[in-house]
């Protein structure tokens, strides 16, 4: 399923972290309720951190997060954060670069060894395929998007990176 299919023609509310100028213009023509977000960007509606929103419960229709998660501390938090955020039938579209099966988070102290294991500075982890799992343990549901399989003017248009197997996660909280 395509994301564009998956996405209504009008969305409620919207909440775009660490927004990407190629995305937002896309995103905010989607709602009239769009929200920016993040600790510090310094050009967003709200600063927040993305392990304790000062949102509420079941706030936003459509959570976008993108290439953000392999840069926080703890991102079992944040996932969890993301689905709290979440309304019932709400879709959190998320993306991080893959590489291999298994995730890779050992602590690091200096830029110069990120870089050699996990190829950025400023990430904090590498994630493998397993990274379905941990979307899963934070209760979220998950259908799983692979950019080799989609058009590239798909790709293009929805500013998804086909860098380094950065498939495209859609979620939404996972019904018991």
């Amino acid at each position: 399923m395509l994301l564009a299919k998956r996405l209504p023609a009008r969305l409620g509310k919207v909440l775009h972290f660490a927004p990407e100028p190629c995305m937002t213009k896309w995103l905010a023509s989607l709602t009239d309720d769009y929200h920016t977000a993040d600790l510090l960007l310094p050009t967003v509606m709200h600063k927040e951190d993305i392990c304790n929103m000062s949102f509420a419960d079941n706030t936003f229709d459509l959570v976008w997060c993108s290439h953000i998660l392999e840069h926080v501390a703890d991102d079992h938090k944040a996932m969890r954060e993301i689905r709290r955020v979440l309304k019932p039938n709400g879709l959190a579209v998320i993306q991080v670069p893959v590489w291999g099966a298994r995730t890779s988070d050992e602590p690091l102290n200096t830029p110069e060894e990120r870089v050699l294991k996990y190829f950025q500075e400023d990430h904090v982890r590498r994630y493998g395929a397993d990274i379905e799992n941990r979307l899963r343990a934070a209760d979220l549901a998950l259908e799983t998007l692979r950019l080799g399989d989609l058009d590239l003017h798909v790709v293009l248009r929805h500013g998804l990176s086909d860098l380094c197997g950065s498939d495209v996660f859609l979620t939404s909280k996972a019904v018991a």
